[in-house]
């Protein structure tokens, strides 16, 4: 979801809130994952999207790094399309994504 008055530069990954000027990333849209009903998906487990999301955004790691090792610790479907996202976002002539708020 992206917030009113947010200036999009940049990429906005699945599943995440985006807001402010200029637009920061601020967490998992976790009101939006329940009404899309992803919650009740047998596939879906938000522990592990949370902690894919804290990985790319939060640590210490390049975005390309953490990727690397979000995918060799296994992953579900919802966070497996993050982790294509960003894949595709970081490609050469690509904006890249919005950047988190720290």
């Amino acid at each position: 979801m992206i917030g009113g008055m947010t200036r999009v530069d940049r990429d906005v990954p699945p599943f995440c809130l985006a807001e402010g000027h200029p637009g920061r990333l601020r967490g998992l849209n976790r009101i939006g994952i329940k009404r899309n009903g992803l919650t009740e998906n047998n596939d879906f487990d938000f522990k592990l999207l949370q902690s894919t999301w804290n990985l790319l955004f939060k640590s210490d790691n390049v975005i390309s790094d953490a990727l690397d090792i979000a995918i060799k610790g296994g992953l579900d479907s919802s966070s497996t399309k993050l982790c294509d996202f960003l894949k595709e976002s970081i490609s050469k002539d690509r904006r890249g994504p919005m950047p988190s708020m720290n």
